[in-house]
């Protein structure tokens, strides 16, 4: 028998119906195109395959959210600022881009942004690709 921590913090993917639904539950509406354009541009930037397609997006049970590129194959991620280079899966690649983006929304002390990036590093910290996540975005 498998136990789960009560701890153990789980992502849920947001089915299509409810989709126009998930950003107004955690950003304000001036920066649902911000937000977007931002995890675009980090996903082109660090993912040099990358040519855009259809993204997943993903309640977590600490009250915190990702989104994440659909598909299987892994994606080949490059941070030069940080000297990270390696192979992510479509979920980890996510959760990497948005947590940039989250923290570029931070500079204007949004403190329901705060919690947002807190709450995806702690699910960051349980992820099984964990170790390179964080060589990611440190």
């Amino acid at each position: 028998m498998t136990t789960v921590d009560e701890n153990t913090i789980k992502a849920t993917l947001v089915p299509e119906a409810d989709r126009l639904d998930f950003y107004p539950r955690f950003l304000k509406v001036s920066d649902f195109f911000r937000f977007e354009t931002l995890v675009f541009s980090y996903m082109a930037t660090f993912s040099a395959g990358y040519s855009g397609g259809m993204w997943d997006f993903y309640d977590l049970s600490n009250g915190g959210f990702y989104v994440a590129p659909k598909g299987e194959d892994n994606v080949i991620f490059d941070v030069a600022s940080n000297w990270f280079q390696g192979e992510l899966s479509p979920d980890a690649a996510g959760i990497v881009v948005t947590l940039y983006a989250l923290n570029r929304l931070l500079s204007n002390g949004n403190q329901r942004y705060i919690e947002h990036y807190y709450n995806l590093l702690d699910y960051a910290a349980q992820h099984p690709e964990a170790s390179k996540i964080r060589g990611a975005i440190d």
